[in-house]
Protein backbone atom coordinates (compact mmCIF):
# COMPACT_ATOMS: atom_id res chain seq x y z
CA UNK A 1 0.00 0.00 0.00
CA UNK A 2 0.90 3.49 -0.62
CA UNK A 3 1.96 5.27 2.37
CA UNK A 4 0.02 7.91 3.94
CA UNK A 5 -0.80 9.57 7.49
CA UNK A 6 -3.80 7.09 7.85
CA UNK A 7 -3.84 3.77 9.07
CA UNK A 8 -6.75 0.97 8.83
CA UNK A 9 -6.76 -1.18 11.69
CA UNK A 10 -9.18 -4.78 11.47
CA UNK A 11 -9.65 -7.73 13.26
CA UNK A 12 -9.98 -5.51 16.95
CA UNK A 13 -12.34 -6.68 19.63
CA UNK A 14 -15.83 -5.87 19.05
CA UNK A 15 -16.27 -3.38 21.98
CA UNK A 16 -12.87 -1.41 21.37
CA UNK A 17 -12.54 2.14 22.82
CA UNK A 18 -10.80 4.84 21.36
CA UNK A 19 -8.45 5.10 24.62
CA UNK A 20 -7.37 1.61 24.99
CA UNK A 21 -6.52 2.03 21.48
CA UNK A 22 -4.92 5.01 22.11
CA UNK A 23 -2.66 3.73 25.12
CA UNK A 24 -2.00 0.81 22.81
CA UNK A 25 -0.27 3.16 20.20
CA UNK A 26 1.90 4.78 22.68
CA UNK A 27 2.97 1.70 24.52
CA UNK A 28 4.33 -0.15 20.91
CA UNK A 29 5.71 3.30 19.06
CA UNK A 30 8.45 5.85 20.35
CA UNK A 31 5.23 9.06 19.15
CA UNK A 32 4.01 11.48 21.28
CA UNK A 33 0.46 11.53 22.24
CA UNK A 34 -0.17 14.43 20.04
CA UNK A 35 0.80 12.48 16.88
CA UNK A 36 -1.90 10.76 17.25
CA UNK A 37 -4.41 12.89 15.79
CA UNK A 38 -7.97 10.59 15.85
CA UNK A 39 -9.03 7.78 16.05
CA UNK A 40 -12.30 6.51 14.56
CA UNK A 41 -13.65 3.35 15.30
CA UNK A 42 -16.28 1.48 13.38
CA UNK A 43 -18.16 -1.55 15.06
CA UNK A 44 -21.55 -1.18 12.96
CA UNK A 45 -20.71 -4.79 12.02
CA UNK A 46 -18.99 -6.12 14.81
CA UNK A 47 -22.17 -8.07 16.25
CA UNK A 48 -22.07 -10.30 12.33
CA UNK A 49 -18.04 -10.52 12.01
CA UNK A 50 -17.28 -10.87 16.07
CA UNK A 51 -14.61 -7.52 15.04
CA UNK A 52 -14.41 -3.73 14.62
CA UNK A 53 -12.40 -2.00 12.65
CA UNK A 54 -10.30 1.36 12.76
CA UNK A 55 -9.10 5.02 11.24
CA UNK A 56 -6.04 6.30 13.29
CA UNK A 57 -5.42 9.71 11.89
CA UNK A 58 -1.35 10.59 12.30
CA UNK A 59 0.42 14.08 12.18
CA UNK A 60 2.30 13.12 9.05
CA UNK A 61 3.53 9.66 7.15
CA UNK A 62 6.28 9.42 9.28
CA UNK A 63 4.30 9.01 12.13
CA UNK A 64 2.13 6.36 10.13
CA UNK A 65 5.00 4.41 9.30
CA UNK A 66 6.32 4.42 12.56
CA UNK A 67 3.57 3.32 14.06
CA UNK A 68 2.80 0.57 11.25
CA UNK A 69 5.98 -0.47 11.61
CA UNK A 70 6.05 -1.50 15.17
CA UNK A 71 2.20 -2.69 16.08
CA UNK A 72 2.00 -4.87 13.07
CA UNK A 73 1.19 -8.60 14.41
CA UNK A 74 0.81 -6.82 17.33
CA UNK A 75 -2.12 -8.79 19.64
CA UNK A 76 -5.14 -5.94 21.40
CA UNK A 77 -7.21 -7.27 24.24
CA UNK A 78 -6.11 -11.06 22.98
CA UNK A 79 -7.12 -10.62 19.45
CA UNK A 80 -4.61 -10.37 16.85
CA UNK A 81 -5.02 -6.97 14.48
CA UNK A 82 -4.39 -6.62 10.76
CA UNK A 83 -3.06 -3.11 9.81
CA UNK A 84 -2.68 -1.29 6.46
CA UNK A 85 -2.10 2.28 5.23
CA UNK A 86 -5.58 3.24 4.52
CA UNK A 87 -6.13 5.06 0.87
CA UNK A 88 -7.01 8.50 0.18
CA UNK A 89 -9.87 7.48 -2.04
Amino acid sequence: SQPTNVLWLDELPPNMSEGVLRTFIIRWTNLMAEQVLDIYIDNRNSHKTQAAQCLIYFSDTRAAQEAINLIRGKKVEGKRIQVDFASKV
